[in-house]
């Protein structure tokens, strides 16, 4: 970070899973299904899968929610085929 032309170095604490889950409904509506399956993937990477799906949860995104809720199913979709422990498909692995 930069005060007075002068670069200082700037310490943020990471935000908990609750807050992420708010940031993750505002990322659904700015963005669609494509912006929260972006989201989703970079917190399991640098959060881990755990931290990431209670942030989910925190934001209302379950399997559940696409039979009544406010996300839909190609979003939990989306989700679902984000995460990272999944197999990587045959024509990226080649």
């Amino acid at each position: 970070m930069r005060i007075n032309n002068e670069v200082v170095p700037w310490d943020a604490k990471p935000l908990d899973a609750k807050a992420t889950g708010s940031h993750l409904r505002e990322i659904q509506q700015n963005y669609g299904d494509t912006g929260v399956s972006k989201s989703m993937h970079g917190l399991e990477k640098t959060r881990g899968e755990v931290f990431a799906k209670i942030a989910m949860q925190h934001a209302g995104f379950s399997s559940a929610t696409h039979e009544g809720g406010n996300v839909t199913k190609q979003t939990t979709d989306t989700i679902n085929a984000s995460k990272s422990s999944n197999t990587l498909p045959g024509r990226v692995v080649e």
